[in-house]
């Protein structure tokens, strides 16, 4: 159709030629996968829900052989074929630049912020920091108060406070004695990050603060003088605005070596971020019959548990040290 036919019918056509985007691909996902929406003066999360902390019931880490049982296996269900698939690559240092996955890592972490705090992992923290790949020095610091459940979402969440290093807070007076503290202490968990992990949680840390704030936002918000959310997806630089900063804070002043890094700190909530089931894979295919440890056939054969007769195992050291791991949790006689 010609231009001067279409404008005299009240009809326009554009052609708009664009590269395709999926969220597998590297780089796939140009738009943060966890938007916060600026909605009559106020921010709000769009796909992540919000939380009433103060209703949800602490958990009880006294029985932890109990905990282990189910905790194990509903922080661990976020993972994705995929996901375990680039796990394994990352933990043995042979994944490419070009494969790697931000979220993947992110997800890593989470599950150490539960298995490290509730002490069913080593080594048993509640500080965990993520460091530059290259400075070998740390952008981002979590201390997780304590892990509650979320009733209404059949999952749990870490009650946690994080604190992101940025130049204007590396300046600050004493701030550079309390991050030796941090760099210092062999009890901190300390996480390499990549670029791409790093672009995830700074899309990630405003959804997880807006989600459980009990604060407003001021009329100086950084988020309304910019007009973005999150500030800066750049390592050493904060996402968040300065609104929550040393808000909702009790939790720190409980723990004596934590006071001191209360006034910088926002609180958060971190929850697993499960695998949309309808995209990915999820969980081991049982019809596949596979070893129910590392995945491999038969040698020769597979044999399954002489108790649950539920799982199978390609040899008696897969199923000796599953048993150790975590099946004889699980494990229940037919």
């Amino acid at each position: 159709m010609k231009m001067e036919d279409a404008l005299l019918e009240g009809v326009l056509r554009f052609e708009v030629t664009v590269l395709p985007s999926g969220p597998f691909d590297p780089e796939g996902m140009k738009v943060t996968q966890f938007p916060v929406v600026h909605n009559n003066d106020d921010f709000l999360p769009w796909n992540i829900h919000r939380l009433d902390l103060a209703l949800m019931p602490v958990l009880d880490l006294t029985d932890l052989p109990f905990v282990n049982r189910w905790l194990t296996t509903n922080v661990g269900s976020m993972f994705s074929t995929r996901d375990h698939a680039l796990s394994k690559k990352i933990n043995k240092g042979s994944v490419d630049c070009i494969e790697l996955d931000g979220l993947t890592e992110v997800k890593g972490v989470i599950r150490r912020m539960f298995f490290c705090s509730a002490g069913i992992q080593s080594p048993s923290t509640r500080v965990f920091a993520l460091e530059d790949g290259f400075k070998r020095t740390f952008h981002t610091v979590f201390f997780v108060n304590d892990i509650r459940f979320d009733l209404a979402s059949h999952t749990m969440v870490c009650v946690a406070y994080v604190m992101t290093i940025s130049p204007a807070l590396a300046g600050l007076p004493g701030m550079k004695r309390l991050c030796d503290k941090i760099r210092h202490d062999k009890s901190v968990d300390s996480t390499p990050s990549s670029d791409t992990a790093v672009w995830a949680w700074k899309r990630l840390l405003p959804a997880l603060a807006e989600r459980c704030r009990l604060w407003r936002h001021g009329v100086n918000c950084e988020y309304k003088r910019k007009g973005r959310t999150p500030l800066s997806e750049e390592a050493f630089t904060d996402p968040l605005c300065s609104c929550g900063r040393g808000r909702d804070v009790q939790g720190m002043e409980q723990f004596p070596e934590w006071k001191r890094f209360a006034p910088y700190v926002t609180r958060i909530a971190v929850s697993p971020l499960f695998t949309v089931s309808y995209l990915e894979t999820v969980g081991p295919d049982i019809t596949s019959h596979r070893c129910w440890l590392c995945g491999k056939r038969g040698q020769p054969k597979l044999k399954a548990c002489g108790r649950c007769k539920k799982v199978r195992y390609c040899s008696e050291i897969c199923q000796k040290k599953d048993w150790k791991i975590s099946h004889k949790f699980q494990c229940q006689e037919v």
